[in-house]
């Protein structure tokens, strides 16, 4: 497993060494930008951490990782969980990241940091994190990468629908403060779930 893990960090390096630096930047830059425009670049590092596991698929696919995998002492079960590990990975890093300058931000300009605050921006770094990877990553793997091509546009139309919602609740002033845990929840069971559904996909099918 941890060779697994290892093989998609190099990956990323390889391959995504830009979109990690724009993710870094962005998580870094986001909380001093104001109103929808930091509502737009909040997500978008999700979406971007999204994008490691169904990219890496890809790669996969194309340079025939699927066949040279079977002569590896490792599970089927150890191939899907890394994929979400890997996105979950990421997503995690522009989440710590994107705190260190909520933090920075907060002690430049005096102001105040809540709690509600807090959750209220890790549920939008979740649901552009999590959905695209939750609805894609099972298509992916039942399809293949080159046949669910229509799946990156379902997480571009995740995105953008997340980000049209947010702007929009936030021009009525809807309160998330009583209903965010429970989307964080929402979001870590059907991630649960999603996996399960892609290893039991991939037990199935043929390589």
């Amino acid at each position: 497993m941890k060779g697994l893990l290892i093989k998609e960090w190099y990956g990323v390096i390889y391959r995504f060494r830009i979109f990690m630096i724009i993710l870094a930047a962005l998580a870094v830059a986001a909380p001093f930008m104001d109103g929808n425009t930091q509502i737009f670049w909040t997500l978008y590092i999700g979406f971007i951490a999204s994008m490691v596991p169904m990219n890496s698929m890809a790669y996969d696919e194309r340079n025939g990782w699927d066949f040279y995998s079977q002569t590896l002492p490792v599970s089927k079960k150890q191939l899907v969980f890394s994929k979400y590990i890997a996105g979950i990975s990421f997503l995690i890093a522009g989440i710590a990241l994107y705190l260190l300058g909520t933090a920075t931000h907060a002690m430049i300009t005096g102001n105040e940091i809540t709690w509600d605050y807090l959750k209220f921006l890790l549920m939008e770094i979740l649901i552009a994190g999590l959905l695209p990877m939750i609805i894609t990553l099972p298509l992916n793997f039942k399809m293949g990468v080159e046949k669910g091509r229509m799946t990156m546009i379902v997480a571009i139309a995740i995105f953008a629908g997340c980000n049209a919602f947010l702007e929009i609740s936030g021009g009525i002033k809807i309160d998330f403060s009583w209903i965010t845990e429970a989307i964080i929840v929402l979001l870590i069971l059907l991630c649960a779930l999603s996996y399960h559904i892609s290893y039991k996909i991939y037990e199935k099918r043929e390589v």
